[in-house]
This record gives structure tokens, sequence and C-alpha cells, in this order.
């Protein structure tokens, strides 16, 4: 059993630690399988607005609510309320050239803008077209 000395006394660590440093259960060298690792502490799940790394608890970039690791960086999901995501990462707001998708209020996005031009009898004649990615 895993413990840690106090007042000259063994106290045993939360059995979720590889090791701890005090009574409050301070985890030290990450978890004991299946939990992951976070802020000195042995959780099941991360949370809202980390992702796990090698068994180890990362906080997504800002503005990011959900997100999970990609190819060696963080890729957004889900941005926290009143951010819109673009190739994933959250914006205040869209950049020239995007439109701001309202989709649903937990998932606002930055759409793609595509100016078109065409002849027309009268001269030529320019509109917007939204392009929509698939689901």
């Amino acid at each position: 059993e895993k413990t840690y000395k106090e007042d000259n006394a063994c106290f045993p660590c939360d059995p979720k630690c590889k090791n701890c440093i005090n009574r409050v259960n301070y985890c030290v060298d990450g978890c004991e399988e299946p939990y992951l690792y976070r802020d000195h502490r042995c959780l099941a799940d991360c949370g809202e607005g980390y992702t796990a790394v090698n068994k180890v608890c990362e906080l997504c970039n800002t503005g990011c609510a959900e997100c999970r690791y990609e190819e060696s960086s963080k890729v957004c999901l889900r941005c926290k309320a009143g951010s819109y995501l673009l190739s994933g990462n959250c914006l205040s707001s869209c950049p020239q050239g995007f439109y701001p998708d309202s989709g649903t209020a937990e998932r606002l996005e930055c759409l793609s803008l595509i100016h078109i031009s065409e002849p027309t009898r009268l001269g030529m004649i320019s509109y917007a077209v939204f392009c929509l990615k698939k689901k």
C-alpha cells in the first residue's frame, strides 16, 4: 500500500494515486489505471475544457469547451458560449470572408463565403454563396 509520512506517522494514499505527499492526497507521479491525472488529482474524466494526452489532462486552447489531441496539437470540437469555431480554433467573431452560422446554441461556426461573378445582359452580377461542410 502506498503511504506518505507526516508527523512521524504513515498514512495511506488515495488508491487512485501512484504516489502522494500529504493528507489532502496531493497525487504525484500520475494515476493508476484507468484514471486521468489533473492538478495533482486522479479523475475518471478530465472535464470540460480539458483533453487527455498520455493519461494527463491538458487544458484546451482559449475559448474551447471541448477538444481532442490530434497529430501533436489540440483541436477544438466545441467552443464556449459566444465563440465561433473555425478550423479547430475558437474565435470571438468570424474573420473576413466567413459567415457566422448560429447552428445550435452549443455549436456556433464560421462558414466560408465565396463570391461569384457572372456576366448578364446588363453587366456583371455578383453574389455570395455559403459553403456548408458535410456533417
